[in-house]
């Protein structure tokens, strides 16, 4: 009956483990890349705005 008792108060354990979920939240600041280097940042205004236009149609646009 001992070990019975153990094996079933390891179990819970286990079960209310797997329930616990951090609460951790990352708060960016709005327009402050963060990522990795992008070389569009280094480019004049005109070189990104095609750039990203290009970025867009390859992504958006399938959808």
């Amino acid at each position: 009956m001992n070990k019975l008792y153990g094996l079933f108060l390891g179990l819970i354990i286990v079960a209310l483990t797997g329930c616990y979920e951090s609460s951790n939240v990352t708060v960016h600041k709005p327009g402050v890349y963060k990522g990795a280097s992008d070389p569009l940042l280094s480019a004049n205004a005109e070189e990104r705005a095609g750039s990203l236009n290009q970025r867009f149609k390859l992504g958006q646009l399938d959808r």
